[in-house]
């Protein structure tokens, strides 16, 4: 994990040409579970890969499988190059995931807990000395990610009091925290305004061009043709790995392909 700082994008990468970067960094297979029926799909290193889909037609399921929330019941799964068997979240974070989760209020943040403690949370071993946090450094840590991020409110109030799309960032932060090499983020403009929004998919490209694997889903066509190089599409459960540049579609393809074969 936390390899990505090594990586040097290629010079193209808003506009990249998938084979020109390696093997793929991350390889679903056949992926089962109680609510996926079959995913495929590859996603690389420097990459920011839109998946598109219907409520309910499996792109948060996914995210949850790869982070070690979903029991998986068949397939394969390879990170980095090598076989991977999610299990649990610290093994997902042990392995350079990282998760944005669609519901922040719910499961994204301890609403009582202040923003530096909650942006810091999954790394404070780093802060470690000891035996005891440093919570000063944690702070200062916090601080810097948070400044570069135009994020506005106080950093030892609770989290709660700040605007969706301050808490958002937030939770971003957390994510550049962990050094993660494949990052996950499900519907990350959720909420927010329109300056938190150009502000986090700013974030988004800066994560791609260092060399991170970016998932992104989105239930918006529009943000996923703006943020995303390439995009796929779940059906009921299913992605048949069939990857289109984003730059070649328009809103009315990703919804008559999300339609096209749903369920009635």
């Amino acid at each position: 994990m936390g390899d990505a700082n090594a990586y040097q994008a290629p010079s193209n990468s808003r506009g990249l040409i998938r084979g020109a970067l390696g093997k793929p960094w991350l390889s679903v297979s056949n992926l089962h579970t109680d609510r996926l029926k079959g995913v495929n799909l590859e996603a690389y290193r420097g990459e920011i890969l839109g998946v598109y889909g219907l409520a309910g037609a499996g792109r948060t399921r996914l995210c949850q499988t790869l982070f070690g929330l979903e029991t998986v019941t068949g397939g394969e799964i390879r990170v980095g190059h090598r076989e991977y068997h999610p299990s649990s979240p610290v093994k997902a974070i042990s392995r350079g995931i990282a998760y944005l989760t669609e519901e922040r209020k719910k499961d994204g943040f301890i609403p009582q807990m202040s923003s530096y403690a909650n942006a810091t949370l999954p790394v404070l071993k780093k802060f470690r000395s000891g035996g005891f946090v440093s919570h000063g450094a944690a702070r200062q840590a916090a601080s810097e990610l948070l400044g570069k991020m135009n994020t506005r409110g106080s950093l030892d109030g609770p989290i709660k009091a700040l605007s969706g799309g301050n808490q958002q960032k937030v939770l971003l932060a957390r994510v550049i925290a962990q050094n993660a090499d494949l990052v996950l983020l499900d519907e990350p403009t959720k909420g927010v305004d329109i300056g938190a929004k150009a502000d986090i998919y700013r974030i988004i490209h800066q994560l791609a061009d260092k060399g991170c694997c970016v998932i992104v889903v989105s239930s918006e066509e529009e943000e996923l043709l703006d943020v995303a190089d390439n995009i796929t599409v779940f059906r009921h459960g299913k992605c048949d790995g069939v990857i289109v540049p984003a730059k070649e579609l328009k809103p009315a393809d990703l919804r008559k392909a999300a339609w096209e074969h749903a369920e009635p």
